[in-house]
């Protein structure tokens, strides 16, 4: 039998990532790359000489996981792909800069754009304003790492997600590093952290549902004693339970190369998307008008699901590749 839960001192190191996110505000405010950099949440898989600390997936998970119960930003997930493109490619100084914080970098969604060995072609949401940013577009057939001020056209656009800057490029941006990713090595893992953040966000927000139940009263007595309202949080729980399962489960096959891990991590990803998103909507449901307003701050993570969605194809994308990965094992 494969115990699948984390591990004392597992549980103990994420419990200081968030204990350190949680009193640092203003640090995360001011100057993110450097926080999270220092944090370890950068280069924590990458190899020493990289400036990394020799972690696997699986501890990479729980960290990313924790990431998304505190709404980091997206972009030390892009920051983290994108030192791990260039340490395979040898580029030990410019891995080097992006793992301590002094080299950002974003994410590149296409709008119909292309990737290839070339660099990125066409049109790309980026996830960042900074014109001194690197900027990595990830994808089933291969990833590539670009200079975002090499867009011919750039223009500010409204996020859905407000805590992002967004801005949508045109035109061509020759690749820094590029990797073809035939075993499509790089997208899992990216495809998996991202489940990972999508599986903090289905926690979270079961957990907020959950305290509200407790304390707001009607007719006299706590709503989560009606049926209804107990039958929903009980549904959230169970989502957030199968998210973390089959989170931890694609993790450790990710980790051993298991000849399924296609599949787990595809698995992975589809039922973190319907628990985070599922779990969001029905957290600013159950706290009823007060869940409408900005003041609670449920959208917030209503809003980073779709995005982190998207990122990895949306849901059509996933089931198709859990289709595949069970057809060809």
């Amino acid at each position: 039998m494969i115990d699948i839960l984390p591990t004392a001192e597992q549980a103990e190191f994420v419990g200081g990532v968030a204990n350190a996110i949680g009193k640092s505000d203003a640090a995360v405010a001011s100057d993110p790359w450097a926080f999270f950099a220092e944090l370890g949440c950068i280069g924590m898989a990458l190899d020493e000489d990289v400036g990394g600390a020799g972690f696997t997936i699986a501890d990479e998970v729980l960290v990313h996981q924790e990431l998304g119960r505190q709404l980091a930003s997206p972009n030390v997930l892009a920051a983290a792909l994108a030192a791990r493109l260039a340490a395979d490619a040898h580029d030990t100084d410019l891995a080097g800069r992006i793992v301590d914080g002094s080299q950002p970098v974003a994410f590149a969604s296409p709008l119909g754009g292309k990737v290839t060995e070339g660099g990125l072609k066409g049109d790309f949401h980026l996830l960042s304003a900074d014109e001194s940013a690197l900027v990595i577009c990830v994808g089933p057939d291969g990833a590539a790492l670009a200079q975002g001020a090499a867009f011919a056209e750039r223009s500010s656009v409204q996020s859905t997600d407000e805590a992002i800057e967004l801005v949508r490029v045109s035109g061509q941006a020759p690749a820094i590093h590029w990797t073809g990713d035939n075993d499509q090595r790089l997208w899992r893992r990216a495809n998996l952290l991202v489940a990972a953040q999508l599986a903090g966000i289905a926690e979270t927000t079961q957990n907020r549902a959950v305290e509200y139940a407790k304390v707001r009263e009607q007719f006299g007595k706590p709503i989560g004693a009606f049926q209804a309202i107990g039958h929903h949080c009980a549904n959230m729980a169970v989502r957030t339970e199968a998210a973390s399962a089959q989170l931890y489960f694609a993790a450790i096959a990710l980790r051993d190369e298991a000849p399924d891990a296609a599949f787990q991590v595809a698995a992975a990803c589809s039922v973190a998307m319907d628990a985070a998103f599922q779990n969001a909507t029905m957290a600013i449901q159950v706290h009823g008008g007060m869940g409408f307003s900005a003041e609670s701050g449920l959208h917030r993570f209503l809003k980073r699901a779709v995005m982190l969605r998207h990122l990895i194809g949306g849901e059509h994308a996933q089931e198709l590749a859990v289709f595949n990965a069970y057809r060809a094992a």
